[in-house]
């Protein structure tokens, strides 16, 4: 289970006995626990060794661990709403848009909003502009290359963890160690590139593919959709290319290694 997809803040009554801590050092707590080398088989013992919900200390986080299906649906079903909200980490509130997006937004009508828009005009059943994204004619290969780079570098910083999300009084050592530099130069690439994707599609004299082509991708529909006001929010098209990008490309990847790596691993089953 991704742990860094909990809220991590649970009520409970005050009589109400937590979960068991695992043995942590004074100031690093369990911190020491992302080393090791199979992180699911290293926690399915450690619940095996303590019970299935154990409470984590991730430095100044505080993180649990469920380990049976039981509380899984607990989580991931029942308490879905005290859950669903990610807790927020530098590199990806920053490339977020301070989680402006649909993958980090917290739960509430801004992120209704963004559901309700992917599945009606983004998702539609009979719709293939998922599968048409324009960078611009004319230099369509040019610009995919330079975005493939880039996007390379976002999913570095999405996964990436820094000292301030754990210790935020030790802020000051992401700059000094030049994470924080790394995290907004990737950011400033980024913004500087969407916003030639949007200045492109608001171009009266855009050069489309085909001089009858009048259908609309992704683009038109989000920039049609902020110019009607036809929402109940103000959408951030720049954030919703985050999710549409990085969605559609490291989740696809990650998926295609995964499978790969099992069937090599247990060839009989393939």
């Amino acid at each position: 289970m991704d742990i860094s997809s909990l809220n991590l803040t649970i009520p409970s009554p005050p009589n109400h006995q937590k979960p068991q801590p695992s043995p942590a050092a004074d100031l690093r707590g369990n911190k020491g626990f992302l080393l090791a080398g199979d992180l699911p088989t290293y926690l399915w013992k450690l619940s095996k060794k303590h019970n299935p919900i154990i409470q984590l200390k991730l430095g100044s986080i505080s993180a649990i661990i469920v380990s049976s299906p039981e509380l899984a649906k607990q989580v991931l079903k029942t308490q879905d709403l005290l859950f669903c909200t990610r807790p927020t980490f530098l590199g990806q509130q920053k490339l977020s848009y301070n989680n402006m997006d649909m993958g980090f937004s917290p739960y509430g009508d801004y992120w209704r909003e963004m559901r309700k828009l992917t599945s009606i005009h983004l998702l539609s059943a009979g719709s293939s502009l998922i599968c048409r994204i324009a960078f611009g004619r004319g230099h369509e290969s040019r610009k995919e290359r330079r975005f493939g780079e880039i996007l390379r570098e976002a999913q570095g910083v999405l996964a990436s963890l820094c000292v301030s999300d754990f210790f935020p009084s030790l802020s000051w050592v992401d700059r000094l160690n030049g994470y924080r530099d790394w995290i907004d130069t990737t950011c400033e690439k980024l913004d500087v590139f969407y916003q030639e994707i949007i200045n492109d599609h608001l171009d009266p004299k855009r050069q489309r593919k085909n001089e009858n082509e009048n259908e609309e991708d992704i683009v038109d529909i989000l920039i049609n959709l902020k110019d009607e006001k036809s929402l109940s929010v103000d959408i951030n098209i720049k954030a919703l290319l985050v999710s549409i990008f990085t969605g559609a490309t490291d989740t696809s990847a990650a998926a295609t290694v995964w499978v790969m790596t099992t069937l090599m691993k247990a060839p009989p089953k393939a």
